[in-house]
């Protein structure tokens, strides 16, 4: 029973810890899907390192002993390691500077070496004292697999359904740091010890409070003024020389009195439209973008900002939201425009560059036609995107390209202001350059624009950006990111990376996978169902948050969803007394064919999203996804237990690369270029491939 306690505690230690670590990846790494690939990937790949070394843990004479230790290290290493990632970019980088690519992978890897390592290694060990007394030791190693699950099972939901909402990261590690020293209390005879050290490591994350230290660390030179968090994320705001800045999960959003910004922002857009009385401001009014909108004589401002705290601290902080005129809507854009029709003269898009899936359903041609449909005939939209003063590279290019083109496919005119950043105005009505006229027959007072306006509408540099961008006719759509891959171009250039470097990294970590299996049935099929299951899961959770929006509280959810599948899938494969290799590959069939029918699925719940699909259909896809991959573990298993004599090391470090693989490769190849769908269908090809091969091959 105290063994059982044991692995239910690893389980739950794993995923809860993985899950702030990846929602604190976002913040300490600056994170992206490719961040976030990145630390999912180095997870994987350690934690299969630590698997397979497992496998000489048979040498070991006192294994209780050994396994005390392990989990004391769990309890000491995880708080350890997220105050670490949380303030890694201020040890590596100047303030203000992102981590490079290479940076990233190789500081994630070093902080989550301990971690996954311990944690691997304990699940093989786990499986050896379970299974070397037994005559049957395949189900002695799956009840293993299966204990381990519920114990993910419920730390992933605990932590989705409760400690987000409540709790910081540091003190819903508590739990982690109780459940492992309870496991080495149970085990050891030196109970006091353990007890004493629960007491210490417990009261110094509640008193020392570890969450603002490292905060305090992350702003250097700052006084802390406010640090709020929500199932949205972490916001901070400081002041430095009498002025206020604003962070969400690291990112600055604004700062005070930035008027320069404010004006480009709104001015362009608001001017093209002879009297535009109905506004919608998507993001960025809190900055101060709604006092220079309200120069106009509006009838109307409908604000939209997910992030209620956002709100808070605006109103606490600024006075850009005292007038009446200004409607404040917390809800995602996507589905408030799609029930707005003919409502809108003017609608500014203040978003960050198209750097994420969240980020780029907002430059999609499905978005830009819900938005014109919310628009009068003669509205206008503006929205602005990295660029350069005087040189394009061929990355920023292609990105101002897509969304370009993008824009023509949808509005009559688009109209480009060039600079370091290049705004955007589009319509059907026409548009034109003569904005100091416009500023002056509106008597609108500016501080900044009408002085500089001039330089920027200069016509060589506005004929040679018009030259750059038209040189495509790619579209982005919401299930083929191509903004977000070429975003991903731009970004990756800035550190003198190209896709190759990764891809050939990649191959390299498959390529010694494959070598190490011998490409033998039963191995190759369980690094295709762990590659196949960590890139749909992938999928699963980029195509909801296409579909509605902000995932960071949902992650959680849908991730302890796949982990319910996994658990099911483990007991009825466990239940199969008699298996053969073609018993397994029938479950790639069945891989194959929910990959092929799961982006339809997605399609269809585009264009009816609700909270039915939101709550019920998207855990559910998830669950189905984990219950195939939990199946064919533990059959697998029983199949292999003749030929190795530790059969969990190999198939389980196995699965953890080919996840691995399947986390980075999604994250900055498939997706990215080839979208939701074409990926799925791939994967589809893939478990029908290693099922064919597994049907017809000897062993």
């Amino acid at each position: 029973m105290k063994l059982k306690f044991s692995v239910f505690a690893l389980g739950f230690t794993v995923l809860l810890t993985q899950l702030v670590v990846l929602r604190e990846g976002i913040t300490g790494f600056y994170g992206n899907e490719l961040i976030i690939g990145i630390i999912l990937g180095n997870w994987l790949l350690l934690t299969g390192v630590g698997s397979f070394l497992g496998k000489y843990s048979k040498q070991i004479k006192n294994k209780t002993n050994l396994i005390i230790y392990l989990h004391t290290a769990l309890a000491i290493i995880a708080p350890i390691l997220v105050f670490l990632i949380r303030i890694i970019r201020t040890q590596v980088s100047l303030p203000g500077e992102m981590i490079g690519l290479l940076s990233s992978f190789f500081y994630s890897f070093i902080l989550l070496l301990p971690f996954c390592v311990v944690s691997g290694f304990l699940i093989t060990l786990f499986s050896y004292v379970f299974s070397e007394k037994s005559k049957n030791k395949a189900h002695q190693i799956n009840r293993v697999y299966i204990l381990e699950s519920v114990g993910s099972l419920i730390g992933g939901f605990l932590f989705s359904l409760i400690l987000i909402y409540f709790l910081n990261s540091f003190q819903s590690l508590i739990f982690v740091v109780i459940l492992n020293l309870l496991a080495a209390i149970f085990l050891s005879r030196k109970k006091i010890v353990y007890a004493a050290l629960l007491i210490l490591i417990t009261g110094i994350i509640l008193f020392s409070n570890p969450q603002q230290l490292s905060t305090k660390i992350l702003y250097p030179d700052q006084n802390i003024i406010l640090e709020r968090s929500s199932i949205y994320g972490s916001i901070v705001v400081t002041e430095h020389n009498n002025q206020y800045n604003f962070y969400q999960n690291s990112f600055p959003l604004f700062s005070s009195d930035n008027i320069f910004s404010n004006e480009e922002k709104i001015h362009y857009a608001m001017l093209q439209h002879e009297n535009p009385k109905n506004i919608l401001l998507v993001s960025g009014g809190v900055a101060g973008t709604t006092k220079e909108i309200l120069k106009y004589n509006v009838n109307k401002i409908d604000y939209l900002e997910l992030d209620q705290n956002i709100i808070n601290v605006g109103k606490q902080y600024t006075k850009n939201l005292e007038s009446n005129k200004i409607n404040i809507q917390n809800i995602d854009a996507r589905l408030f425009i799609k029930y707005k029709k003919n409502n809108y003269d003017v609608v500014i898009l203040d978003f960050p560059d198209p750097d994420s899936l969240l980020m780029n359903r907002y430059y999609t041609i499905e978005f830009f036609k819900e938005l014109k449909n919310s628009m009068k005939p003669n509205g206008i939209v503006g929205l602005s995107l990295s660029a350069g003063e005087n040189f394009l590279s061929k990355e920023v290019t292609a990105l101002n390209s897509v969304v370009y083109n993008t824009l023509k496919n949808v509005f009559e005119n688009v109209l480009i202001i060039p600079g370091n950043t290049a705004y955007y105005i589009a319509s059907d009505n026409k548009l034109d350059y003569d904005y100091i006229q416009k500023i002056k027959d509106k008597g609108i007072e500016t501080k900044y624009i009408e002085y500089y306006i001039s330089e920027k509408l200069e016509s060589a540099r506005i004929n040679n950006f018009y030259n750059a961008v038209e040189s495509s006719n790619r579209v982005n759509r919401d299930f083929n990111p191509v903004s977000q891959f070429y975003y991903l171009g731009f970004w990756l250039s800035m550190f003198n990376i190209n896709y190759n470097i990764l891809i050939i990294v990649v191959l390299f970590i498959l390529a010694l996978a494959l070598y190490f299996i011998k490409i033998k049935p039963i191995p190759l099929t369980i690094l295709v169902t762990g590659f196949s299951g960590m890139l749909l899961t992938m999928i699963i959770i980029f195509g909801f948050q296409i579909i509605y929006g902000y995932v960071y509280h949902k992650i959680g959810l849908l991730i302890t969803s796949f982990m319910l599948g996994l658990f099911l899938g483990a007991l009825l494969g466990n239940k199969k007394s008699r298996v053969t290799n073609r018993t397994l590959a029938k479950f790639d069939f069945v891989f194959a064919v929910y990959s092929f029918l799961l982006p339809l699925l997605f399609i269809y719940l585009a264009k009816t999203p609700n909270n039915f699909t939101s709550n019920i259909i998207f855990p559910l896809t998830t669950v189905i996804c984990g219950l195939i991959v939990g199946v064919e573990f533990p059959i697998a298993i029983k199949a292999f237990v003749k030929k190795e004599k530790n059969p969990m090391a190999v198939l389980y470090s196995i699965d953890l690369i080919g996840a691995c693989v399947g986390a980075i490769i999604g994250s900055v190849l498939l997706i990215p270029l080839f979208g939701i769908i074409y990926t799925a269908f791939f994967i589809a090809l893939l478990n029908l491939g290693s099922g064919l091969y597994l049907f017809f091959g000897k062993t």
